[in-house]
Order: C-alpha cells, then structure tokens, then sequence
C-alpha cells in the first residue's frame, strides 16, 4: 500500500517537474530577453540613488535627496 501510494506520488511529480521545465524552455525560446522583473507588478528602483551611507545624512544636498526617496518609497519600507 505504501508502495502505490509513493508510486503514485511519484508519477505526480515527475509530471510537474516536466510541465515546470517545458515551460521555462518555451519562455527561454519565446521571449529570450524577458527577466521576470514585472513578475509582482513592482517599479524597479533607482538604483544610483537606492544606497545610503552614514555621511549621506550630513551633507545638505545627500539629505534632501533621502528625504524625497524615502517619501516616494515609503510603501516600500517597512517599520522595525
């Protein structure tokens, strides 16, 4: 019975394994250029502007630009 049971589990995943992998092949054939950054439907950041270093928040000019990020971010950063 335990035999059937993982034979029969078995076939399941080796089925899905292979729909998996057809259906990374037809993407990789279909759209070579395609990343899967819209995947969640999120804006990729800015990244030149995205770090953020400790002597950033004592120069007038970094800090204003933080400032402006972190407002148009804020559904992005989470509160600890």
């Amino acid at each position: 019975m335990v035999g059937l049971i993982i034979g029969i589990v078995s076939v399941a995943l080796i089925g899905v394994v292979f729909l998996w992998v057809s259906a990374i092949d037809y993407m990789k054939e279909n759209y070579p250029d395609y990343k899967g950054e819209d995947l969640f439907g999120e804006e990729p950041l800015d990244e030149s502007n995205s770090e953020i270093k400790f002597e950033d928040v004592f120069n007038e000019e970094k800090k204003e630009n933080l400032k402006k990020f972190i407002s148009e971010h804020k559904k992005n950063i989470e509160k600890d």
